[in-house]
């Protein structure tokens, strides 16, 4: 065989290799379409949204969703949002040191809390001993670096008292937290009203009146999506999300304006959407 041939051969090859993988990718990526449909057509509905699962598609949430049969026009549906999001970002950084240079001068560590982080930092850096190690040797090698280095911080501002000692304290405190992600689950219910419309099945629309100090409106809503699968047409249902504060100038019984509330637009959508995140750790909270 010729060098020209035998190059020919692996050029032949190559592109019959790339095009094998090619179309394997195509396969797959329309396996997967065909599965994230048919997983939702058991939830496909006509006249109203029954149950289903649905996903954010700006923020790391999930809702699902259970509506009653609708009687004389009105809906009642069960909700139960899960969402992960970060407990701070590098935008909260400023703020955070500025409020701990106002609290500054009247920090003072006490004697406790300072001999309480010099026994921990000894026992994480092994030259003390503990009664109970136990809780030392369940930490995550990358536990152990964060603990150490926060003690560390807190010892030298016990050690050596200055504000750039105290403001290294809340630098870590925020970096931590930046690593930080919170869970948290929320229940309520809804009662929707049906708004017919020219084609397909209309919309429901969320029943509500101004509630609370702020006057809270919810203009949430079930909005139907036709689709065509197998030769039949059926109607999946998105929600979309929205309060209006209608008394902007009230305050919080716990402090807050009223006007500081998002009345951004939140919308669900049935196809299932996976989420990055880098998250050294995780906190469930109730809110």
């Amino acid at each position: 065989m010729t060098f020209t041939k035998f190059i020919s051969c692996i050029r032949i090859s190559h592109s019959t290799s790339a095009m094998t993988v090619m179309r394997n990718q195509l396969r797959n990526a329309a396996a997967f379409l065909i599965l994230t449909v048919a997983s939702h057509l058991a939830f496909a509905q006509t006249e109203w949204p029954t149950i289903g699962l649905l996903y954010n598609t700006s923020e790391v949430h999930s809702l699902t969703y259970r509506c009653d049969p609708p009687v004389g026009g009105r809906m009642g549906c069960r909700f139960e949002q899960v969402s992960v999001r970060p407990k701070a970002t590098f935008a909260d950084l400023p703020e955070r040191i500025a409020s701990a240079r106002k609290q500054y001068p009247t920090w003072k560590p006490s004697q406790d809390d300072c001999k309480m982080f010099r026994d921990l930092l000894g026992a994480l850096q092994g030259t003390k001993t503990v009664p109970k190690p136990e809780a030392l040797n369940a930490l995550t090698p990358l536990e152990k670096r964060d603990t150490t280095d926060m003690a560390a911080a807190f010892v030298k501002a016990c050690d050596k008292p200055s504000e750039e000692s105290y403001l290294n304290v809340t630098r870590l405190e925020q970096e931590r937290d930046r690593r930080t992600c919170r869970a948290s689950v929320h229940t309520y219910q809804e009662t929707f009203r049906f708004i017919p419309a020219d084609k397909g099945p209309g919309s429901w629309v969320a029943d509500s009146q101004p509630d609370g100090p702020c006057g809270i409106v919810q203009l949430n809503r079930f909005e139907s999506e036709p689709l065509s699968f197998g030769g039949k047409q059926s109607y999946f249902w998105k929600y979309v999300a929205r309060k209006a504060i209608t008394n902007p100038n009230g305050e919080l019984p716990l402090g807050g304006k009223c006007s500081g509330f998002d009345e951004r637009v939140f919308v669900y959508d049935w196809r299932q959407k996976t989420h990055q995140r880098t998250c050294d750790y995780i906190e469930f909270s109730p809110l």
